[in-house]
């Protein structure tokens, strides 16, 4: 765990948007694009959208860009083309209390990004849904709680912001969020399976007397819901 760096955040940290940065040189901008291709081969569902790239994160502030999927998606299939200045593709994850306890799910085997892992949804990349430019993160929560397990931004509460967790190979960074629901986990997870989202194959709940058993057994948690759980507890 210790590999994988927390910044703690204020309950709501201003995101501040600027121009990128960045300009990479033709041999990488070559390797991405063969990356991106062999990955669209093989995932044909693949999109090259704008996400939102982290720049510089404070307790208070969190600095970044627009950038394009395809970029990330090369750094996480090979991590060496960024070494010397990798992006941080920004996450939101969601610990998700409902009426019976947390809600957990297992990334599905195939996926790109920690297949087979337990994650508390909802989580996905911060990007850009309407075109805009401005970055709300409870929102980007509440839209990703919608596409994974079909619930209504109606049917949830998103609290505060927790820390920045970063993947020390990917530089993927979760930011953690409270998100709280009056529903009982039976209802979410008939949720979920309506809304035919493939992300995660299981749906479980931990109980909150349970979570120290969660933290202490021998189960795949990603690192992140690992912090979230250890946070829940005290």
């Amino acid at each position: 765990m210790t590999s994988w760096p927390l910044t703690p955040l204020s309950p709501d940290p201003d995101i501040r948007v600027t121009p990128s940065p960045r300009e990479e040189d033709a041999a990488t901008e070559e390797a991405i694009s063969r990356i991106w291709e062999e990955g669209c081969n093989a995932q044909p569902r693949l999109f090259n959208g704008r996400i939102f790239v982290a720049d510089q994160i404070t307790g208070g502030q969190i600095t970044g860009h627009w950038d394009e999927y395809r970029r990330a998606f090369a750094q996480i299939r090979a991590p060496e083309l960024f070494r010397t200045h990798p992006l941080r593709q920004l996450a939101v994850c969601g610990l998700l209390i409902c009426a019976d306890g947390v809600v957990a799910g297992r990334r599905a085997p195939p996926g790109a990004y920690m297949g087979g892992y337990w994650q508390t949804p909802p989580a996905g990349t911060v990007e850009s849904r309407e075109g805009g430019d401005q970055v709300c993160l409870r929102d980007q929560l509440l839209a990703e709680a919608t596409e994974e397990l079909g619930l209504a931004a109606e049917q949830l509460h998103a609290g505060d912001v927790l820390f920045a967790v970063t993947h020390p190979k990917t530089w993927v960074t979760d930011i953690a969020i409270m998100l709280h629901t009056e529903l009982p986990f039976a209802a979410i997870r008939d949720s979920w399976q309506n809304c035919g989202n493939k992300e995660y194959d299981c749906l479980t709940l931990i109980r909150h007397e349970d979570v120290p058993d969660w933290l202490a057994g021998d189960w795949k948690i990603a690192p992140t819901t690992r912090y979230m759980l250890e946070h829940l507890i005290g």
